[in-house]
């Protein structure tokens, strides 16, 4: 027995040791009470690049609807606003579509159907590619990307073109029926609720798919296949080297006999070999070693390529860095059953999903299969019952660089100073502030980097101001990329 002060100072104790437990139980329910109210919050609201994932966990609209994708494919007849009559689409046991229609239009307009229904997150994350818009669902992460592509122009360009574009024209009809295919779909989904989970993961959906959405992925596949900096390479080397050694050192084409066709015979004519020209050995007629780049020019050159190397990695669609490709064809008795054979390789990244969506498609006058590429009316590499076809990407030289003397706001050609043509974007970011990028160009090419290493949608006219600018262009093989600035 403990009698006296003892005893106080062991009830003492034993209430502080309750004290602190109960101390602890409380700090233990805030901080229990805290982390849901956090938990609930980034669930209900997101937070930063993380979506919100209590709408996209909903079992009647959420991600789970998502699973209506897995559901095996059956033969389906489309009664779809816009058709002129029904359409049948039916698939083999591998999943390959077979879209039979009354009319070119009705099949156009299926094909876009079928590529929405199967590849509609494809679509939407290759528009955004080229249009400049990856930032509003990944974030400050692909705001690189985005501000590329808006300095580029496949948007301005994809405008451009349907705005030349006869509208009665076959190939306008098939962008407008393709669009409203896509549109069918996108219909359907907004009024089931039930989109693939990217969509219900971020939150936000797919607008109306337009001919120039199209086009744009037309430039974007074109871009992938042609875009190099292989001038810029050369222009550092030759800043370093001398044009003379860099062409010695790397040569345009090889020193050694190359044979890249089969010689003959030939009923007509034989072709006539590829000899070095000026450009290839930096010689010229009284010229034997020509002068390379300025400083300057290495300088923009090289700020070009730091703009480029933090780009996505290989595979992203912003740059031809994989070999390219080659193609071949076979009759006569080199052929088993003594027929024609066709193959074409056109070295495409391998992606999931693939680039590639393989359809057959008929209509009065048109029967073909092969493969279609989402985003685009048609069958890229296939056959009909008479020939096939197929297409290959070569090593000629498609995209140009040039320096352009310029002064603020304007740059000099043919004798006379021009205005700048200047277009304001704004790409909203996820997570973050707002992003405004400014580009500006001169006979439709965009400015890229100045003296300085200056860019032109971050230093507004310095830029401008420079002696010298480096400004991209495209040759004929790649077509007329960027375009005329958004009115």
């Amino acid at each position: 027995m403990i009698a006296g002060p003892g005893r106080r100072r062991l009830r003492r104790r034993r209430g502080r040791r309750l004290w602190g437990r109960q101390l602890g139980r409380a700090a233990n329910i805030a901080a229990a009470l805290v982390a849901s109210v956090v938990l609930l919050g980034v669930l209900g609201f997101g937070y930063g690049t993380i979506p919100a994932l209590g709408p996209a966990l909903d079992p009647g609209r959420g991600a789970w609807t998502s699973a209506a994708g897995g559901e095996p494919v059956r033969i389906q007849t489309l009664s779809l606003p816009g058709l002129q009559h029904a359409v049948t689409v039916s698939f083999t046991p591998q999943g390959v579509a077979s879209v039979r229609a009354a009319s070119d239009h009705d099949m156009f307009l299926a094909l876009g159907y079928v590529h929405a229904r199967f590849r509609l997150s494809e679509l939407d994350s290759e528009r955004r590619l080229g249009e400049g818009r990856l930032a509003q669902l990944g974030g400050p992460k692909d705001l690189a990307s985005d501000e590329f592509e808006l300095r580029l122009g496949l948007l301005r360009t994809a405008n451009l073109e349907w705005a030349q574009m006869p509208k009665g024209s076959l190939t306008a009809q098939a962008l407008t029926a393709y669009a409203q295919g896509v549109n069918d779909d996108i219909a359907q989904l907004r009024a089931s609720g039930q989109w693939p989970a990217t969509f219900s993961l971020h939150g936000v959906y797919p607008g109306p798919w337009t001919p120039v959405d199209s086009l744009v992925i037309q430039g974007e596949l074109t871009q992938e296949l042609d875009f190099t900096s292989t001038p810029l390479d050369y222009a550092l080397l030759e800043r370093s080297l001398g044009a003379a050694r860099t062409m010695d050192w790397f040569p345009i084409i090889a020193k050694n006999a190359q044979t890249p066709y089969d010689p003959g015979p030939y009923a007509k004519l034989p072709l006539t070999p590829l000899t070095p020209g000026p450009a290839s050995t930096g010689t010229t007629a009284g010229n034997p070693a020509r002068s390379g780049p300025t400083a300057a020019e290495a300088t923009a050159a090289a700020a070009l390529l730091t703009q480029l190397s933090q780009l996505p990695a290989q595979g992203s669609g912003h740059l031809h860095e994989y070999p390219d490709s080659n193609a071949w064809a076979a009759n006569g008795p080199a052929v088993a059953g003594g027929g024609a054979l066709l193959a074409g390789d056109p070295h495409l990244p391998q992606t999931i999903p693939s680039v590639w969506y393989e359809v057959a498609l008929s209509a009065p006058g048109f029967d073909s299969a092969g493969v279609s590429v989402p985003g685009l009316p048609g069958i890229l590499i296939g056959h009909n019952a008479r020939i096939a076809w197929s297409l290959t990407d070569t090593q000629n030289q498609a995209t140009l660089f040039y320096a352009e003397k310029t002064r603020p706001g304007q740059y000099y050609w043919k004798g006379a100073w021009r205005p700048m043509q200047v277009v304001h974007y704004t790409i909203p970011v996820r997570g973050a502030a707002t992003t405004g990028v400014r580009t500006a160009g001169g006979r439709r090419r965009p400015v890229h980097a100045g003296r300085g290493g200056r860019r032109a949608d971050r230093d507004h006219r310095a830029e401008l101001a420079d002696d010298r600018v480096a400004v991209t262009g495209r040759g004929e093989r790649a077509g007329r990329v960027p375009g005329r600035p958004e009115r």
